[in-house]
């Protein structure tokens, strides 16, 4: 099993969310033991259930998995703005 930060990374997106192991696998459609095993590194999700978490807590997968060290959200670096990618939508 590939060591990552994704325990880490997992428990503390969810507790800044305020929301319980249960209520994060009531919507992956997961058991509650299932997400518990990924805080403590037991086990790893899927490709598809990595997906859906980078989708509801707003980070990159690589944020989530520790490829990179920054969030995204909603598709905006939280990077300082000069080192943040240029948003042209928002010129």
């Amino acid at each position: 099993m590939l060591h990552t930060c994704f325990p880490e990374r997992l428990k503390s997106l969810r507790q800044e969310k305020n929301i319980k192991q249960s209520e994060l696998a009531e919507h992956l459609k997961v058991t509650k033991s299932a997400v518990s095993g990924w805080e403590v590194g037991r086990n790893q999700p899927s490709f598809d259930i990595l997906i859906e978490l980078s989708i509801y807590f707003g980070v990159s997968v690589d944020y989530l998995i520790g490829r990179r060290n920054y969030e995204y959200i909603r598709g905006f670096s939280l990077l300082p703005p000069h080192k943040a990618p240029a948003n042209p939508s928002l010129q």
